[in-house]
């Protein structure tokens, strides 16, 4: 009994998962398929109309019966080959801040000959649709709303249609190893940075302020409001556009980050600003570093290091 149970329970949750190549193929055996509300009332009709023909011999009325049920059935293969043999393959996806929607992208190869119509793809309780000519890859954008930080990594994936008379419903469950990085939301914009630190460990997030006694470390591209006095007139005379020259302290070079410095209890507030503060040293163009109690990210700048240090605030404790 308890095979037969797990039978049942395993032709139940048919799901495609990606292959050696990396597609995922809609096999026919993975598909699932029944009749809609308008499909059981047209199969009520049909029997009515069996049963009032056989009854009285009305021998158009048993032409029309046998019409109406070959109707039926083309419409369920039709529905049926809709989805047999569709492949998915996984598209770009970035990392987004949490409680910002994230953007699964799919892209759906369609190597048959007839075109596929009326595709959904669900997943979060929201649906896409889309058509997919015959001879032709699509790509579908997916929204989810991210809801904590870390990795998040989708349900199954369901991908159904109505095609072509609504009578069917059409379905089809398939996986993904697509992951979406989840970054801490960034704290209130309305309090300075400095005042969500401890006195003396981060004084000034604005490059472009330091005298020019400092150490010249590079340039940046010209913001509205900028000191003209910084611009850098030969590299305008060359031809490379505005640039501010940026300067730091021979003193005190690096900015360090430290949880410890961070005036809050709760550690996903703390997250908030660091991340925060990460994001508006990076847009200043500044060398800064992260030192976090499980991992500790070397000063530098840019933006491979900005995302090395969301990266490491996203995955804290994880």
């Amino acid at each position: 009994m308890a095979s037969v149970l797990a039978g049942i329970k395993q032709q139940l949750n048919r799901t495609a998962d990606v292959n050696s190549s990396g597609r995922i193929s809609i096999t026919p055996k993975q598909i699932y398929i029944v009749p809609t509300k308008f499909g059981l009332v047209f199969a009520t009709m049909i029997i009515a109309m069996f049963i009032g023909s056989n009854n009285y011999e009305i021998n158009l009325g048993f032409a029309l019966t046998f019409l109406l049920t070959g109707i039926g059935f083309a419409s369920m293969l039709q529905s049926w080959r809709n989805l047999a043999k569709l492949e998915i393959t996984e598209g770009k996806l970035d990392p987004v801040f949490c409680g910002e929607t994230a953007i699964f992208q799919m892209r759906l190869h369609n190597n048959s000959s007839m075109n596929r119509s009326g595709l959904h793809l669900h997943i979060d309780k929201r649906s896409t649709v889309i058509d997919v000519p015959a001879k032709t890859t699509v790509v579908m954008d997916c929204p989810v709303k991210s809801e904590k930080r870390g990795f998040m990594t989708p349900d199954r994936w369901t991908v159904y249609g109505y095609f072509p008379t609504g009578m069917f419903y059409c379905w089809a469950y398939f996986n993904t190893r697509q992951k979406c990085l989840v970054y801490p939301a960034p704290s209130d914009p309305s309090i300075a940075i400095e005042q969500l630190f401890k006195a003396g460990k981060v004084e000034s997030f604005d490059a472009s302020t330091s005298d020019d006694n400092d150490d010249f470390f590079g340039h940046r591209q010209y913001a509205t409001g900028d000191n003209v006095k910084r611009l850098d007139w030969k590299a305008l005379a060359r031809g490379r556009g505005k640039l501010i020259k940026q300067f730091q302290s021979a003193i005190d070079n690096d900015i360090w980050l430290r949880w410890n410095d961070v005036l809050s209890e709760n550690t996903e507030h703390k997250l908030s600003i660091l991340c925060r503060a990460v994001l508006e040293l990076t847009e200043s163009h500044m060398i800064f570093g992260l030192e976090l109690p499980d991992v500790t990210i070397a000063p530098d700048s840019g933006w491979s290091h900005k995302s090395d240090c969301l990266k490491a605030l996203a995955l804290f404790g994880k």
